[in-house]
């Protein structure tokens, strides 16, 4: 019945044999289907048995549900701006005095008051929250106070480099895990699947920004190298391009193949036991070719 009230549905195919839904609990479902607009078709016995039901959604609906999911946004995503304005402006700390302040400069108090001005901090919070929201609806975010840059040329620096970690990062988990969970499966309860599980929980309970720093101060004290500070783009030089996001790649890529190696043992371990492992084993076929093909 609660499938029926939310009416997230499409098509809905339900065969097989049915434990929770008595005869009972199933008639109120099926009543609420057609209230809400579905033609239900099915066969009985209800109770315990075998049960085919088909229903189709009432596309007349649809618009008012999209527009009731988006009206819901709203009010979320100012609450969430709401908060994050609130909670910067209780920080302790004045963000001028240490732009101009920092490393122990010597700027009188009337200078820090006029950049106050300009950057509009002298305002009411309620002032600097609506021209805030402004800029975000706008999407004018204004200039670095650092670099002088506008805010989205920095973001879109940044985001090109989040975006090739992160897929590096990808390939990287997939190349560690795919072989890690499929050995520690197939050598379950053994030294080595001890090993490979030890390797996981690892990853998972080490924070990948402490595992990136381990990373930069292993490669100091063992082979005295940093990686270049000065980014390259890639299509400029892919060696140095590599050489600088491939330690954070594996960092992050580490705790992705930690999660992954775990899901991929237990669907292993699981697709082990099917039949049809079973079948195929019982007919002759290569180990090799039953653990490549059917798992």
């Amino acid at each position: 019945q609660t499938l029926a009230e939310r009416g997230d549905f499409d098509l809905f195919l339900l065969a097989g044999r049915y434990h929770l839904l008595d005869q009972t609990s199933l008639s109120p479902f099926l009543t609420t289907c057609l209230e809400r607009g579905a033609s239900v078709v099915c066969g009985g016995p209800f109770n315990g048995g075998a049960l085919m039901g088909t229903g189709t959604w009432n596309y007349a609906k649809a618009p008012e549900y999209i527009v009731k999911r988006v009206a819901l946004m709203i009010p979320m995503l100012f609450t969430v701006a709401l908060l994050t304005f609130f909670l910067l402006r209780v920080i302790p700390g004045d963000i001028v005095e240490v732009k101009l302040r920092a490393d122990g400069g010597n700027v009188s108090q009337e200078v820090i008051e006029r950049e106050r001005v300009r950057l509009g901090l002298d305002k009411p919070l309620v002032v600097q929250f609506g021209d805030w929201m402004k800029g975000i609806v706008t999407f004018d975010y204004g200039t670095s106070m650092w670099t002088g840059q506008p805010i989205s040329r920095e973001i879109g620096i940044r985001l090109g480099l989040s975006m090739q970690v992160a897929v590096m990062a990808a390939i990287i988990a997939v190349l560690i895990a795919v072989p890690l969970g499929t050995i520690s499966a197939l050598f379950r309860d053994s030294w080595i699947d001890y090993l490979v599980r030890i390797v996981t929980i690892a990853g998972l309970a080490v924070p990948s920004f402490w595992l990136g720093m381990l990373i930069i101060l292993g490669l100091l004290s063992l082979f005295n190298w940093s990686p270049p500070v000065t980014y390259t783009p890639f299509f400029t030089d892919p060696v140095a391009n590599l050489s600088q996001l491939i330690w954070p790649a594996l960092a992050v890529g580490y705790r992705y193949a930690a999660v992954v190696a775990r899901m991929l043992r237990s669907s292993v371990l699981e697709a082990l036991q099917e039949d049809y492992i079973r079948t195929a084993r019982a007919k002759g076929v290569f180990e090799r070719l039953v653990i490549v093909r059917h798992t």
